[in-house]
């Protein structure tokens, strides 16, 4: 019955392409290969999350029930409304079976557990207390203790990091050596 139907097997589509194709005990066999998207070295961690995400066959909600967190919460990280943090993508990596790393960018980084001793080291360039140094980065003193002690993983915001980031910059402090 395909015989008369030869255009079948040589017919393009761009999802999948027929590779090979036998007889076997009198059926017909063939052999796909489904093309699955590369996602692009360029994407947001974001979008790695939601790739990763759906090359597992996971919905939002079954994520996130993995995770321990409702539907929203995985569609906020999705959606790029709040950033995933160093514990966040190693829960991610271990449910997706993934290195937690795809899902950090330089903001992320530089809140991974060690970041009060980057702040301090930008802070000790300059020669200030943290009082001074607060009143430059227009905070209270509080929070910026809070910061150098890490407390309860509170982070400095990503607006605040582009400051740390240039007082930096300004001092060459390279929190990142050895």
């Amino acid at each position: 019955m395909l015989r008369s139907h030869a255009c079948l097997h040589r017919q393009y589509n761009p999802t999948y392409s027929h590779t090979k194709y036998f007889r076997h005990h009198g059926k017909l066999l063939i052999g796909l290969i489904w093309g699955i998207p590369e996602i692009s070295k360029k994407a947001s961690p974001a979008e790695k999350l939601r790739y990763y995400r759906e090359l597992r066959l996971l919905s939002q909600e079954q994520l996130g029930q993995k995770f321990g967190q409702s539907r929203h919460y995985i569609n906020n990280f999705e959606k790029g409304f709040n950033p995933i943090y160093y514990n966040d993508a190693c829960r991610l990596g271990d449910i997706l079976a993934v290195d937690p790393e795809v899902f950090l960018d330089e903001y992320t980084r530089f809140c991974m557990p060690g970041y009060g001793s980057r702040i301090r080291k930008i802070r000790s360039a300059y020669d200030l207390s943290q009082s001074a140094f607060a009143r430059r980065l227009g905070i209270n003193r509080c929070t910026e203790g809070l910061w150098e002690v890490e407390y309860q993983n509170h982070h400095p915001k990503r607006k605040m990091y582009y400051k740390l980031m240039k007082l930096a910059a300004d001092k060459g402090v390279d929190f990142y050596d050895a």
